[in-house]
């Protein structure tokens, strides 16, 4: 039974309920706009199993309709559907807000992101994960560290002692002292090839 089928099944137990049990009109229609504004696209079968299971749960505690096989079936399906908007609405709106957050990326964060992405399905065939990200930042900076380095050739006092000779901190580029007297720095070493 496809997913309109089944609505149209709803709707005439509805109908049934509303003219030979006399159940209220004015909840039928509620209902009735309710299915109306739900999208047609199929659903996980582990959410429309969380949604039979909440459904059951919720009904053992209720005693809103008759206790008839037919209207538990009933507001079980009617349940069900909710449970399903709700997921897709849920669905919806981190999809909406992601765009925002999208939207509000400088250029370059967008280059920087769309680079990562890109690289990780191009290159592994899956979406990336948080560790990925991660990694990928990691990467990132010490790329950019390296780059913003200052290369200098490592000397042998006579002792045999490695040392930099003539390390200044001042750049040059920018005109101006990385450091003054007094200050405490910690210095990174990174060996290249």
């Amino acid at each position: 039974m496809t997913d309109k089928e089944k609505l149209d099944a709803i709707r005439a137990e509805i109908h049934r309920l509303v003219d030979v049990r006399g159940y209220d009109r004015e909840m039928a229609n509620d209902l009735f706009a309710f299915m109306d504004s739900l999208p047609n696209e199929p659903v996980s079968e582990d959410l429309v199993q969380a949604a039979i299971t909440a459904a059951d749960e919720d009904m053992q505690g209720r005693q809103i309709m008759e206790e008839s096989n037919e209207n538990r079936q009933l507001y079980s399906r009617i349940f069900r559907r909710g449970f399903k908007a709700g997921a897709q609405w849920k669905e919806e709106l981190f999809e909406k807000n992601r765009l925002a957050h999208c939207d509000a990326q400088t250029e370059e964060e967008a280059e920087i992101e769309r680079d990562f992405v890109m690289s990780i399905i191009e290159n592994e065939h899956r979406q990336p994960t948080f560790d990925d990200a991660i990694k990928y930042g990691i990467r990132l900076k010490e790329e950019q560290m390296i780059n913003d380095a200052y290369e200098r050739e490592v000397k042998v006092d006579a002792g045999g002692y490695p040392y930099i000779p003539q390390m200044e901190l001042y750049d040059y580029d920018k005109d101006e002292p990385l450091a003054k007297e007094g200050d405490r720095v910690k210095v990174i070493v990174i060996k290249q090839d």
